[in-house]
């Protein structure tokens, strides 16, 4: 029998839920984001254009009133490449859970409150500029925004601005002494007031053996959006999780346009001196439709003489690394985004 392919299975079942979304409350929806990039990985050898699907992905999503107060609420959302034949259903933010006045509990695959706070920041997610080049990264190895397995996570209601998010990863490997060395706790406090955004998260990250403070603000007035944070990983073992960092981000809305600028920067990490990096992304974007708009953007990572950060790390669907240490890895891309 002739194999389906899965968009055409996907497509078919996001019909079929849609048809019956008034009876059950299912959404469907997603964003489809493909870019093609010219790449220049440190010297002029390495230069290519590649195409990437940008963590494109498709979603459902639901609830249901229960009793006592309770709403039962699910989600299950998967990355896909629409440019490639690939037909992988890779996992974004799954789980089941319930809400309620007092707040919402979740359990299954889900971001960290730790990574939540970064995207406080981000201007240029998923693209060639991720601040995932430079933030939670230790020279070029991005592991500190992660999606915890095993995940247990409380949201607070809003409370005059302020909301709390606690999560608790179970892990799922155990050492001879049955210690678990995947487990992560992490939990984050943040303040929204009209046009003022700012937030505190904390992690302990058993898998990396380290630890990482985030302090993020941002503030909007007018047309444009200002954004800061800063950030300290520390460990005792990994030393490469052991710096500091911070930066910037610029929006700036002018009607169906929107330009946006940020810069973030790591700090040498322990007993490894020029070892740190900076990242400078630009990007401009016009807005077609409602649901659809277009962009060109460029970044590029500065090394130091010791580092390896890398371009476009994060959400991109690949990284631009660099072979030797200390060079300069940079991109130009253009993309085009659709959501529904």
């Amino acid at each position: 029998m002739k194999r389906v392919p899965f968009f055409v299975s996907a497509m078919a079942a996001a019909v079929v839920l849609s048809t019956n979304a008034l009876a059950s409350d299912v959404t469907v929806y997603g964003k489809l984001h493909v870019s093609t990039d010219y790449v220049t990985a440190g010297s002029s050898t390495d230069s290519h254009a590649s195409m990437h699907s940008n963590s494109s992905r498709l979603g459902f999503k639901g609830k249901e009133e229960l009793d006592h107060g309770l709403t039962g609420i699910w989600k299950f959302e998967s990355s896909i490449d629409i440019s490639d034949a690939g037909n992988t259903l890779k996992a974004r933010n799954r789980y089941v859970g319930l809400s309620h006045s007092m707040g919402q509990v979740i359990f299954g695959y889900h971001d960290t409150p730790f990574k939540i706070v970064g995207g406080m920041v981000e201007t240029m997610g998923d693209t060639i500029g991720d601040r995932r080049a430079i933030l939670g990264n230790g020279a070029g190895s991005n592991k500190f925004n992660t999606r915890a397995k095993n995940t247990i996570m409380y949201t607070s209601p809003r409370m005059g601005g302020l909301q709390v998010k606690a999560l608790q990863s179970l892990g799922e490997n155990k050492n001879p002494d049955n210690t678990d060395t995947q487990r992560i706790t992490s939990v984050s406090a943040s303040y929204a007031r009209g046009d003022l955004n700012v937030a505190v998260a904390y992690e302990d990250n058993k898998l990396l053996d380290a630890t990482g403070v985030r302090a993020a603000a941002g503030y909007t007035f007018g047309g444009t959006t200002l954004n800061a944070l800063y950030e300290k990983l520390s460990s005792d073992t990994a030393m490469k999780y052991d710096r500091p960092a911070y930066g910037f981000s610029v929006v700036q809305k002018i009607k169906k346009i929107k330009l946006n600028a940020q810069c973030f920067m790591a700090d040498d990490y322990t007993d490894t001196a020029k070892s740190g990096a900076s990242l400078l992304a630009l990007a401009a974007s016009y807005k077609l439709g409602k649901k659809t708009q277009v962009y060109l953007a460029y970044a590029t990572v500065n090394n130091n003489d010791n580092s390896t950060f890398v371009v476009a790390d994060g959400g991109h669907g690949s990284d631009y690394s660099t072979k030797i240490a200390g060079e300069d890895p940079s991109a130009v891309s253009f993309g085009m985004i659709h959501k529904f």
